[in-house]
Formats: C-alpha cells, structure tokens, sequence
C-alpha cells in the first residue's frame, strides 16, 4: 500500500510534513532575509537546472560567493520556512546554519530558491528591496521524471509512492513547492506584468526550456510516461501552460 507525503497547504503550496510544521511556515521567516540589491538568486521549481545555472554563473562571474562560510554548502533560501532541527545528518546542520549566519555570508551573494512568487518577500515584491534573479522553467514531463527519482533518495522524506501515483500528486500540486503549473506561470506572469528583464531593470530574467538532467539529455520522460499518463498529463498541465504563452522542448 502506498504511503502518500502527509502535509499542508499554505497560500496555494503544498508543505510536507517530513520538514515543515505549518506554524514555522505561517510565521514567513524568510522575510528575515537581509535582501542586497547585488545578491542573484537562481529561481526555479526542483529538478529544473538549478545548480546547472548556479555553476554557469559561478564560472561567469567569480567574484560572486556561492558557498555558506559556515557550513561550505550553497544556500537555498526557501530553508527559512523549514523546521529542520530534527533532519539527520549535514542537511539539518546546513539550514541552521544558514537561518543563523546568512547575514553574515559577504556581497556579492550567489543563491538559489524554490519557493513560488506568493511566498517571496513582500519585501522583494513591493520594490522596497532590489536584488536580481534568474528564474528558470525546464519541460514539465522531464521535471516530473526527475522529481520523482530524487525523491526516492530520501530515507526521511517519508513517502513511497509509485510512478503512476507520483504523476497524479505533482499535477494536483500534493508534492514539495506545490504545483509546477502554478509556480511557472506565477513567476512568468509577475515577470510580464512588471515588464522586467535581466537587461532593462535587473530583477527578472526567465529562461525556459533548460536542458539539463540526471542523463543530461532532453526527453527522458519517454522511457517513464504511458500513453495514458501522457494524455493525462498533457491534458492537465501541458496544454494550459501553452495556453498561457509558455512553450517547452519536449523532443530533441
């Protein structure tokens, strides 16, 4: 019998249980982010590219620091809404670190985040604060496949779901950071909207499309989706997404 993730929902994202309480998350301490106009934050939904960009932008820009002093691992943001105290070994030890000495980690900062637009600093959003991001959407299906083969990695993470059941709970947004739907579109339409870029205000850059994955090769969903989990899946994310403008390479 399959064991979902048990959680909760917080303004539209899904949290689960194996690293979140619901009054750690409702009490937003990300905002205890001391935003810099120079950090650059690589922005995306897990299994999307991330440390792609972050080790492009690295060897681009070297004077940009990646790496937490005290713990010499890269900083994820979103771990403000994480009550990781319980968290076996370097990962707990990581994000403690992080929420206690993030203040202290020297200009310019490279980091990254996961979280969708709603749960981003106010701050950020209402332009009190400035500081740049890049914000990238890979295909959904090669996301999906990804997502799920981390997943089964994680002894704590406390879920065991099969590959039919996994693909129902990401499009019904019942897995970590919520739907991908929602997050894409969430940042593409802020980023449209505020008519920002990388060029013109240096707040929002939106790459799609990225091809990066475990066999580093656009397509693997293939080996993974049935003909009635494609349809499915077509269906329920990939047809609205390009009814919202956004086009993904599925084929190579």
């Amino acid at each position: 019998m399959a064991k979902e993730w048990s959680g909760f929902f917080y303004r539209g994202c899904y949290f689960p249980n194996c690293v979140y309480n619901i009054e750690t998350v409702k009490s937003n301490p990300m905002d205890q982010w001391d935003i810099r106009p120079d950090d650059v934050v690589v922005l995306t939904y897990p299994k999307s590219g991330t440390f792609w960009m972050l080790n492009l932008l690295s060897s681009l820009y070297t004077d940009l620091n990646l790496l937490l002093p005290a713990s010499n691992k890269v900083v994820r943001l979103d771990q403000f809404y994480e009550d990781a105290d319980d968290v076996p070994g370097s990962y707990g030890k990581h994000a403690k670190a992080m929420k206690e000495s993030l203040h202290a980690m020297p200009s310019p900062r490279l980091l990254f985040c996961h979280l969708p637009f709603q749960l981003f600093p106010r701050a950020w959003q209402d332009s009190e604060k400035k500081c740049k991001i890049i914000y990238i959407a890979r295909n959904p299906k090669d996301v999906c496949v990804s997502y799920y083969h981390y997943t089964q990695g994680i002894p704590w993470a406390g879920m065991d779901l099969n590959w039919d059941e996994w693909i129902r709970a990401f499009v019904d947004g019942k897995v970590r950071f919520g739907s991908w739907l929602d997050h894409v579109l969430g940042w593409r339409r802020f980023g449209l909207e505020d008519n920002t870029s990388f060029v013109e205000r240096r707040r929002t850059f939106f790459v799609s499309s990225v091809r990066h994955l475990r066999k580093g090769q656009v397509g693997d969903w293939k080996n993974h989706f049935l003909v009635s989990q494609n349809e499915f899946f077509d269906r329920e994310i990939t047809v609205k997404a390009e009814n919202d403008g956004q086009k993904f390479v599925y084929h190579m």
